[in-house]
């Protein structure tokens, strides 16, 4: 049950950045479309690299993820090693803090490379452990590697729409639904993740 309440107030989040970022969204989509109907949807070059971004920063995200669920499912419901995870989140919040990003030096979305994508998704793999910060892990992350803050933010946001979209196909597949009866709780904390 903890591990289906994760991934649903997941999903209140993701209803928030697509609402936030909407046009982000909507030009990655026609990105998409661009790859599967080639020269039938007009986008920019920069929208079609960033889709290839998302989709490289995926591919640890959901290895790791798959692997965590999978062996190490009863870290979910422990509230020890939630705890451990928090310390680790907040030393690494507070390395972040310290850091002195110079505004010569950072990356925006048309410096951003395939490794750098890589890593970052990463971070959002590890993130699925409890007391790991998802948005913290990924936005850290990617602040160590030199991202601008606003990318960071955005790119951290942006990639959790596959990374969400599998996990809610996952649970569904794999039976960790949750009961019928849990599911007033699942939407409440969905609707409160969404409106914070």
């Amino acid at each position: 049950p903890q591990l289906a309440l994760d991934i649903i107030l997941h999903t209140g989040t993701l209803a928030a950045v697509i609402i936030c970022y909407r046009l982000e969204v909507w030009n990655l989509l026609k990105a998409l479309l661009s790859y599967i109907a080639p020269g039938k949807v007009a986008v920019e070059g920069r929208w079609r690299k960033l889709l290839g971004l998302i989709i490289v920063s995926f591919v640890p995200t959901g290895i790791i993820g798959y692997l965590i669920g999978e062996r190490f499912a009863w870290v979910f419901g422990s509230p020890l090693f939630a705890a451990s995870m928090l310390l680790i989140t907040g030393t690494f919040l507070r390395f972040t803090g310290l850091k002195k990003v110079s505004e010569k030096a950072v990356k925006n979305s048309e410096k951003l490379s395939a490794l750098d994508s890589f890593i970052v998704g990463v971070a959002q793999g590890i993130a699925v452990l409890p007391g790991i910060s998802r948005s913290g892990a990924t936005i850290s992350t990617g602040l160590f590697m030199g991202f601008s803050r606003e990318e960071a933010v955005r790119f951290s946001f942006l990639m959790l729409l596959p990374a969400t979209a599998a996990a809610q196909i996952w649970s569904l597949r794999g039976g960790h639904a949750g009961a019928a009866a849990e599911w007033p709780a699942y939407l409440a904390g969905a609707a409160v993740a969404f409106l914070t």
